[in-house]
């Protein structure tokens, strides 16, 4: 699962879920399972890789193997957790919209960027059909805020389920920006928060569950993680993902004290990365934005160069005007690739306007 994350420790596997920052949002949900009380639908909410998706699984889990894990040669925990277990669907781009029944689908457009009305109807039929397992139903919708912008059908067809759900049967909605959901549905729906996590927090985080044994790693993912234990666990379980973390830090060295040509063949190769890969482009902003973070807190004596994840050395140029004006570019490019600015535009401009420090730190 994109944002999971595997801790064997046993008390947390048996009091919290095995997740880490989480606790209300287990808590919340543990205590509608033991009570045998479910809301009918749910929203679950935080940032992107916070672990929304984990939570929905181990919620199911929780529904239908209230025991956990077991040693048998079939276990509907462990299918759950394969996402094969047919009272447990997850409906996302490009899932499918034949019902489980075999009922026939009408000739349409299945869209392929977004989910669309067709798999919301799906979902509808799959509903009133008897359960496999005889005694519930779960519907994880991962995530809503992939419905289709601009076309209400979706959203209606929705609304309708969320209104009218048959008798056991639960529906999950994960959305990083449940803001943007109108609020006839949010206030059909449970609020289930999953806040991200203070740089500390996280970092405890990363050694407890031996994702590294070194502290000065746990910091810096922590720090580029933005709080999120999903992205932390995703970052330090890819070998690779060093090395371009390693690079971009280095680019990012190079750059703070180079030239404006420099600079602008800088831009250029963001510019084209962004036409095929524009997430790692954000990516790279976000490692950017970190590590000119931290020289905010250096210049403002939040944090001392020997306490810091990213600087070794400090720059008699380094001010906090400087470091925010940096944090006010990098903010606007991201802000300007988002609503279709002209990338390279917004990169030569980003690329200008962080001023130059005398020297690397």
């Amino acid at each position: 699962m994109f944002d999971s994350q595997t801790s064997v420790e046993p008390e947390r596997e048996t009091t919290n879920w095995a997740m880490y920052g989480a606790e209300d949002a287990v808590a919340l949900l543990q205590r509608d399972v033991e009570n045998n009380n479910f809301n009918r639908s749910y929203i679950i909410t935080g940032p992107e890789a916070v672990g929304k998706r984990t939570l929905a699984t181990r919620f199911a889990q929780a529904i239908f193997s209230p025991n956990g894990k077991q040693n048998n040669s079939y276990s509907i925990y462990d299918a759950i957790e394969k996402e094969d277990f047919g009272d447990v669907q997850w409906i996302r781009i490009g899932g499918d919209c034949k019902p489980q029944n075999g009922a026939p689908v009408k000739p349409h457009t299945h869209p392929d960027t977004t989910i669309g009305v067709c798999q919301i109807r799906k979902m509808s039929v799959d509903m009133n059909n008897k359960s496999f397992n005889g005694t519930h139903k779960v519907f994880i919708v991962d995530s809503v805020d992939d419905l289709s912008r601009g076309d209400e059908q979706p959203f209606s067809a929705l609304l309708k389920q969320l209104e009218e759900p048959p008798p056991n049967t639960t529906i999950l909605l994960l959305s990083a920006n449940p803001e943007n959901l109108s609020l006839t549905i949010r206030s059909r729906c449970q609020l289930v928060k999953i806040p991200a996590m203070s740089r500390d927090l996280l970092t405890d985080a990363i050694l407890k569950s031996n994702l590294t044994e070194d502290i000065q790693s746990a910091k810096k993912y922590a720090t580029i993680s933005k709080g999120c234990y999903g992205l932390a666990y995703m970052q330090l379980s890819d070998p690779a993902y060093e090395i371009t973390l390693n690079s971009i830090l280095e680019d990012i060295e190079n750059l703070a004290g180079a030239g404006s040509q420099d600079r602008m063949e800088y831009s250029e190769r963001l510019g084209k990365a962004w036409r095929n890969e524009p997430e790692i482009v954000l990516e790279t902003l976000n490692i950017w934005k970190a590590w000119w973070r931290e020289a905010l807190q250096i210049a403002t004596n939040v944090i001392s160069i020997e306490l810091s994840t990213f600087h070794n050395k400090s720059d008699s140029q380094l001010t906090s005007q400087i470091a925010l004006r940096a944090l006010t570019a990098l903010e606007e490019a991201e802000n300007n690739l988002q609503v279709n600015v002209n990338a390279r535009l917004a990169l030569d401009m980003m690329m200008i306007d962080i001023p130059q420090l005398s020297n690397t730190h």
